[in-house]
């Protein structure tokens, strides 16, 4: 052991801290003219530390954004299906052309459709409703595609197969936070690209011999987790990932320096 070797790094999104009423005084005053309000200002703050520290693919977006899904997706009021879904995509548009200026290329963080969606009392059928939200994803997925970012990461509280059989893709990776080994069983019938906490390194040999993993996302390492993950899938298949849920301005520095590995 004694070699060096610097890992790319990612983001999974951010939750941006709170702003100082000076910020977003100075925000506000350069925003005249446009389509602008504190969800755009939170937008530009996820990714702002990201791209200032070097991560390698920074992400807008991340929990937060589901009062900006709420609000554009025609049919939801708060999270009730109340009418017949579609989307109303200006804002959507906006927040992805923002996002692909400050980084590209760049992912967009949002918020699981059952985090964002609870109940239905429009449809009356549990497949139609959901199907139907799907649909919708589905187009603010491509809006925001089109408007500056080059792909999506779902973030979930838990696994659901529907969501990920309806919108899992070469643009778009489920993370579930707090995942455990079965949890992680479930998220890689669908996708390629396995999302890890690196204190459970140690499982990916395993789940590599079960699954066809083509490459490995190690949220939060310490340098023993990403040695162990390299032993098994080699430095080009591994990143260092990172999620943002304090609004830290020093955390995407941290994860940028624990992507230099000696190994």
């Amino acid at each position: 052991m004694g070699k060096k070797t610097v890992l790319k790094t990612c983001s999974l999104g951010a939750e941006p801290g709170v702003p100082s009423p000076g910020r977003l005084a100075e925000w506000a005053g350069e925003q005249r003219g446009r389509c602008a309000d504190l969800t755009s200002f939170l937008v530009e703050e996820s990714i702002i530390p990201q791209v200032d520290a070097g991560i390698t693919t920074p992400c807008a977006g991340g929990k937060f954004y589901s009062a900006r899904l709420q609000e554009s997706i025609v049919g939801l009021e708060g999270d009730r299906i109340r009418g017949e879904l579609a989307i109303s995509p200006g804002f959507l548009i906006d927040d992805a052309a923002r996002a692909g200026i400050r980084a590209h290329p760049c992912r967009f963080a949002v918020p699981a459709p059952h985090l964002v969606v609870k109940g239905d009392e429009y449809y009356g059928d549990a497949d139609e409703a959901s199907g139907a939200l799907y649909e919708q994803y589905r187009h603010i997925f491509r809006a925001m595609r089109d408007a500056g970012v080059n792909g999506h990461v779902c973030i979930c509280e838990r696994a659901v197969p529907e969501e990920m059989e309806a919108l899992a893709g070469r643009r778009v990776l489920f993370h579930i936070e707090k995942a455990t080994t079965a949890t992680l069983e479930e998220v890689l019938e669908y996708q390629q690209t396995l999302i890890i906490e690196g204190s459970g390194t140690r499982e990916i040999g395993r789940l590599r011999d079960e699954f066809d993993v083509s490459n490995v996302l190690v949220l939060d390492p310490k340098e023993d987790e990403l040695r162990a993950a390299i032993e098994v899938f080699g430095p080009d298949r591994i990143q260092v990932a990172g999620y943002c849920a304090n609004g830290d301005p020093d955390y995407w520095k941290s994860i940028v320096a624990s992507a230099a590995v000696k190994i």
